[in-house]
């Protein structure tokens, strides 16, 4: 059961840890996936092949080859064949996973990042959520000190450790380079004040894959990390909120703004509530609670 706010429509944010870094080498998923599908109808159809060979060609790779890849698992039955191409570019080795999506996909989002120990890591999401296998955080990590590069269109999604590769496959296959944010619905208008959390966040490390319209859904599937964010048309006098046991697993809370007690919000999720002049915040963890704390000058209620 989710945490039950009955204040105003808010905006969400669900975070990943991590900054883009640069140059990268060969990579991998989680140790239970390091070894690609054998199957050879999970491979391009020399159609597909034909027509990334030859862009390739058009971007100056030469001697170019196609095996299985590590990540023929990315999208699941939404791309059901894709390659590793490698060729040489000026005499250096380079690579290229392309996956070939059997109907039109909307919504990809890919960001590189840094885990906490320092590895180069990437994650794709499908709107908003991550593409991983098992447990694991992140949908693969780089054996090199660089990011992945990203590139997509309806009917392809590439990554390279190459940024010049990259580019080249922009141009020739028609493609784009895909957000790291997704927004939840697409049509989400980016707010005036959206780049203040942002930067908060971002000031303590925390990156943001997820912004959207709607209450704390999905916060369960991320990673814990993020908040819900109301913007105050209106500066509020007074902002009192107590916390008290419920049933079993849940928190009530109590809410008083400016003399009037509202109808307040019970949930089994831990939050921290921040208020200041222009913002009401229910932050899902301690990190982001602090991020946005010192970053927008904001301060626990009273109770």
């Amino acid at each position: 059961m989710g945490l039950r706010l009955l204040l105003c429509a808010s905006l969400f944010v669900v975070a990943c840890q991590g900054v883009p870094t640069s140059a990268g080498a060969s990579a991998s998923a989680n140790a239970s996936a390091r070894v690609a599908s054998a199957d050879p109808s999970r491979l391009p159809t020399p159609d597909q092949e034909r027509a990334v060979t030859a862009a390739l060609a058009t971007a100056g790779i030469q001697d170019t080859s196609v095996i299985p890849s590590k990540f023929d698992w990315l999208f699941g039955t939404g791309a059901p064949r894709s390659g590793t191409f490698s060729g040489t570019l000026d005499g250096t080795q380079i690579w290229a996973d392309v996956h070939f999506l059997e109907v039109t996909t909307k919504g990809i989002t890919a960001c590189a990042g840094r885990s906490a120990s320092g590895e180069s890591v990437f994650t794709v999401s499908l709107k908003g959520r991550p593409e991983v296998l098992g447990g694991a955080g992140v949908t693969g990590a780089l054996s090199g000190a660089g990011p992945m590069y990203f590139a997509s269109s309806d009917r392809l999604f590439v990554m390279t450790p190459d940024a010049r590769l990259r580019d080249a496959l922009v141009l020739t296959l028609v493609l784009s380079v895909p957000s790291c944010i997704w927004r939840e619905p697409q049509t989400l208008p980016v707010f005036p004040w959206e780049r203040e959390v942002m930067d908060a966040f971002a000031a303590e490390g925390i990156g943001i894959r997820v912004i959207g319209g709607s209450k704390f859904i999905g916060a369960s599937r991320q990673t814990g990390t993020g908040a819900d964010v109301l913007w105050l048309a209106v500066p509020l006098r007074e902002v009192r909120m107590c916390s008290s046991p419920s049933s079993p697993g849940f928190t009530k809370w109590s809410v008083i703004v400016d003399g009037r007690q509202l109808p307040g919000m019970e949930g089994s999720q831990t939050v921290y509530p921040l208020v200041g002049a222009r913002f009401f915040v229910l932050a899902w963890d301690r990190a982001s609670a602090e991020a946005l704390a010192h970053g927008l000058g904001l301060s626990a209620p009273a109770c």
